[in-house]
């Protein structure tokens, strides 16, 4: 048995390390509230089996949904908006999600250029803040993302805390 625990949202296998899975729903709950939109209704991916393998580009096969503690977001929300940021020499994406109220009432208006093409002058909600907040952190694009999609990465977040990908899976693999 592992400590692995059901998370509310939809995705093919929906179940997250305890911690991890805590602040998923936290997270989907804080985006609800903040920019009226369930963002976190629907997921392309959270789990994967430990013997998990994909010949698919940009899937890592030490990937952290095996370990539990990582999901890839729902890329065709018509709520999204994805900005570019180079951190430390690496290619990241911040998302932004489009706010339900456009009255002020949620998120702050900014002017926003799409990494996908447009712009908007909008009130958004700083969905990659809200996932930090609660220990989520984004990964960087892989090299080549800007021919390849599917190496861009935007959509994964994971849930670390300090520790290593083996640390990590050794903890699904033990009682708790």
């Amino acid at each position: 048995m592992s400590n692995l625990v059901p998370v509310n949202t939809k995705a093919p296998t929906a179940l997250m390390q305890k911690e991890a899975a805590a602040g998923f729903n936290a997270l989907r709950e804080a985006v609800k509230a903040g920019s009226g939109v369930d963002f976190l209704a629907v997921c392309g991916d959270v789990l994967r089996p430990a013997n998990y393998v994909s010949k698919k580009d940009g899937v890592a096969n030490r990937s952290w949904h095996k370990t539990g503690r990582a999901f890839d977001y729902d890329q065709t929300s018509k709520a999204l908006i994805l900005v570019s940021e180079i951190f430390r020499d690496k290619q990241y994406f911040r998302t932004y999600l489009l706010c339900k109220d456009q009255t002020g009432k949620q998120g702050v208006k900014k002017l926003l250029r799409d990494i996908r093409g447009g712009s908007s002058n909008a009130y958004v909600f700083d969905f990659t803040a809200a996932a930090a907040a609660l220990g989520f952190k984004r990964i960087p694009a892989w090299t080549g993302w800007q021919r390849h999609y599917d190496r861009r990465e935007f959509w994964h977040y994971q849930f670390d805390e300090g520790l290593s990908w083996d640390q990590a899976m050794s903890q699904i693999r033990t009682k708790k």
